[in-house]
This record gives C-alpha cells, sequence and structure tokens, in this order.
C-alpha cells in the first residue's frame, strides 16, 4: 500500500488514512491480530468502535458483544506510542511497510 521513496511521501500516504482504514490496513498486512472467531460462540468479529481501547477499536463479536484488544499478542501490544508513530519508526529502520 505505501509506496513511498521518501518520508514527505510515506508521511502523505499514512496520513491520507483515517484511523480504522490504517487498522484495516495493518490487519491485512499481519501487523496486527487477525479479525477470527469468537472464543465465546465462534460467530465472526469485525473491527467495532470503543474509545476505551488503544486506537478507539476492537475485534468485537456481534452476536455475544465478547470483545479484545486487536493489538493482544503482537509487537505492539503494551507499546505506548500509537500505530502511525510506530510505522514511522518502521519507515525509518528501513522495514518494508
Amino acid at each position: 500500500m505505501f509506496q513511498a521513496n521518501n518520508y514527505a511521501d510515506f508521511l502523505a500516504q499514512l496520513n491520507a488514512l483515517n484511523d480504522k482504514d490504517l487498522l484495516s490496513y495493518s490487519i491485512i498486512e499481519g501487523l496486527l491480530g487477525q479479525l477470527e472467531q469468537c472464543s465465546k460462540c465462534r460467530n465472526n468479529q469485525k473491527l467495532s468502535k470503543n474509545t476505551h481501547y488503544k486506537e478507539g477499536y476492537t475485534a468485537r463479536c456481534g452476536k455475544c458483544k465478547y470483545f479484545k484488544s486487536l493489538f493482544k499478542g503482537t509487537f505492539f501490544e503494551g507499546r505506548r506510542l500509537p500505530l502511525r508513530k510506530m510505522l514511522e519508526f518502521f519507515f525509518f529502520s528501513g522495514a518494508e511497510v
């Protein structure tokens, strides 16, 4: 998704995404946990707004309302920096984002 040769281009592309699209991109790229079946009732989870969680979204079951952090079990779990800032760090470190 990010096709940038320099920081300015990367930052412009990053800032063009709203929070939900950035999280969706991060899930697709495997940076965050996948939206999977609910561990309680086996219904499919979806991205759901929840301001009590990091980045304002969780994986939530539409049937039993169980939810979990998208960051659980990933490199980002427990990190205080926003996802956008961490992706900037990856760009500077030379990691492919």
